[in-house]
Protein backbone atom coordinates (compact mmCIF):
# COMPACT_ATOMS: atom_id res chain seq x y z
CA UNK A 1 0.00 0.00 0.00
CA UNK A 2 1.62 3.38 -1.01
CA UNK A 3 0.67 6.05 1.48
CA UNK A 4 1.05 9.58 1.33
CA UNK A 5 1.46 11.59 4.27
CA UNK A 6 0.27 15.38 4.07
CA UNK A 7 0.24 17.66 7.23
CA UNK A 8 -0.23 21.75 8.27
CA UNK A 9 -3.00 22.57 5.58
CA UNK A 10 -4.31 25.50 7.60
CA UNK A 11 -7.39 25.46 4.86
CA UNK A 12 -5.33 26.53 2.01
CA UNK A 13 -7.42 25.13 -0.79
CA UNK A 14 -4.84 26.01 -3.40
CA UNK A 15 -1.77 24.01 -2.10
CA UNK A 16 -3.92 21.11 -1.28
CA UNK A 17 -5.11 20.87 -4.92
CA UNK A 18 -1.57 20.96 -5.87
CA UNK A 19 -0.83 18.24 -3.41
CA UNK A 20 -3.73 16.18 -4.16
CA UNK A 21 -2.65 16.59 -8.17
CA UNK A 22 0.14 14.77 -7.46
CA UNK A 23 -0.96 12.02 -5.20
CA UNK A 24 -3.32 11.39 -8.09
CA UNK A 25 0.19 11.33 -10.19
CA UNK A 26 1.94 8.73 -8.17
CA UNK A 27 -0.64 6.87 -8.05
CA UNK A 28 -1.18 6.99 -4.19
CA UNK A 29 -3.90 4.19 -2.13
CA UNK A 30 -4.24 6.17 0.25
CA UNK A 31 -3.50 9.40 2.36
CA UNK A 32 -2.37 10.11 5.77
CA UNK A 33 -3.33 13.87 7.54
CA UNK A 34 -1.30 14.76 10.21
CA UNK A 35 -3.45 17.20 11.29
CA UNK A 36 -4.50 20.95 11.27
CA UNK A 37 -6.60 20.75 8.10
CA UNK A 38 -7.98 24.39 9.10
CA UNK A 39 -6.76 27.59 10.18
CA UNK A 40 -4.80 30.68 8.50
CA UNK A 41 -6.27 30.55 5.07
CA UNK A 42 -9.85 30.74 3.17
CA UNK A 43 -11.37 27.76 2.44
CA UNK A 44 -11.67 25.45 5.60
CA UNK A 45 -14.97 23.65 4.42
CA UNK A 46 -13.81 23.41 0.40
CA UNK A 47 -10.40 21.76 2.23
CA UNK A 48 -12.60 19.18 4.26
CA UNK A 49 -14.96 18.23 1.52
CA UNK A 50 -11.66 17.64 -0.64
CA UNK A 51 -9.80 15.18 1.73
CA UNK A 52 -13.43 13.55 2.76
CA UNK A 53 -13.93 12.34 -1.02
CA UNK A 54 -10.58 10.57 -0.75
CA UNK A 55 -9.16 7.27 0.93
CA UNK A 56 -7.90 9.58 3.62
CA UNK A 57 -7.31 9.22 7.62
CA UNK A 58 -7.04 12.34 9.32
CA UNK A 59 -5.23 12.86 12.94
CA UNK A 60 -6.78 16.35 14.93
CA UNK A 61 -4.26 18.83 15.09
CA UNK A 62 -4.04 21.44 17.25
CA UNK A 63 -6.14 24.23 14.99
CA UNK A 64 -8.63 21.67 14.56
CA UNK A 65 -9.20 20.78 17.97
CA UNK A 66 -9.06 24.28 19.11
CA UNK A 67 -11.76 25.08 16.65
CA UNK A 68 -14.15 23.10 18.28
CA UNK A 69 -13.15 24.33 21.78
CA UNK A 70 -11.91 27.50 21.81
CA UNK A 71 -10.35 27.78 24.70
CA UNK A 72 -7.31 25.33 23.20
CA UNK A 73 -6.77 28.52 21.19
CA UNK A 74 -5.66 30.68 23.94
CA UNK A 75 -2.00 30.64 23.82
CA UNK A 76 -2.10 31.02 19.97
CA UNK A 77 -0.45 34.17 18.20
CA UNK A 78 -2.97 36.83 17.41
CA UNK A 79 -3.09 36.02 13.53
CA UNK A 80 -3.55 32.25 14.26
CA UNK A 81 -6.67 33.03 17.49
CA UNK A 82 -8.20 35.40 14.63
CA UNK A 83 -8.24 33.02 11.64
CA UNK A 84 -9.27 30.16 13.87
CA UNK A 85 -12.49 32.47 15.21
CA UNK A 86 -13.37 33.03 11.43
CA UNK A 87 -13.37 29.52 10.75
CA UNK A 88 -15.26 28.51 13.27
CA UNK A 89 -17.95 30.88 11.70
CA UNK A 90 -17.98 29.45 8.44
CA UNK A 91 -17.51 25.66 8.87
CA UNK A 92 -20.14 23.69 7.84
CA UNK A 93 -22.37 21.64 10.89
CA UNK A 94 -21.30 18.23 8.64
CA UNK A 95 -17.70 19.20 8.81
CA UNK A 96 -17.45 19.69 12.78
CA UNK A 97 -18.73 16.05 13.08
CA UNK A 98 -15.56 14.92 10.38
CA UNK A 99 -13.02 17.07 13.13
CA UNK A 100 -14.74 15.84 16.05
CA UNK A 101 -14.26 12.09 14.85
CA UNK A 102 -10.16 13.12 13.72
CA UNK A 103 -8.29 10.79 15.25
CA UNK A 104 -6.90 7.66 13.41
CA UNK A 105 -6.02 5.21 15.66
CA UNK A 106 -8.70 2.69 15.19
CA UNK A 107 -9.46 3.58 11.83
CA UNK A 108 -5.54 3.05 10.07
CA UNK A 109 -5.13 -0.46 9.20
CA UNK A 110 -1.53 -0.40 9.86
CA UNK A 111 -0.79 -0.24 12.93
CA UNK A 112 3.74 -0.21 13.02
CA UNK A 113 4.52 3.70 13.49
CA UNK A 114 3.56 5.87 15.69
CA UNK A 115 0.67 9.07 14.52
CA UNK A 116 0.76 12.40 16.60
CA UNK A 117 0.55 15.75 15.68
CA UNK A 118 2.27 17.93 18.02
CA UNK A 119 3.22 21.33 19.04
CA UNK A 120 6.76 22.06 20.21
CA UNK A 121 7.67 24.80 22.34
CA UNK A 122 10.95 26.32 24.08
CA UNK A 123 13.46 25.12 25.26
CA UNK A 124 12.86 21.59 23.98
CA UNK A 125 14.14 18.74 26.12
CA UNK A 126 15.54 16.04 24.37
CA UNK A 127 16.51 12.65 26.56
CA UNK A 128 20.12 12.02 27.29
CA UNK A 129 20.05 8.77 25.85
CA UNK A 130 17.89 6.83 23.15
CA UNK A 131 15.37 4.82 24.01
CA UNK A 132 15.84 1.01 25.25
CA UNK A 133 14.88 -1.57 22.20
CA UNK A 134 12.09 -2.58 25.07
CA UNK A 135 10.60 0.72 24.82
CA UNK A 136 10.72 1.30 21.11
CA UNK A 137 7.11 0.62 19.08
CA UNK A 138 6.32 -3.03 17.25
CA UNK A 139 3.95 -3.51 14.25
Amino acid sequence: MRVAVIADIHSNREALDSVLARIDQEGVDAILNLGDLVGYNASPNECLELLQGRQAWSLAGNHDLALLDPERAQNFNIIAYEALMWCRQQIRPEFLEFLQGGGIVDQFPHRCFARLHLVVTWPLHMPAQAPSPSTQMRP
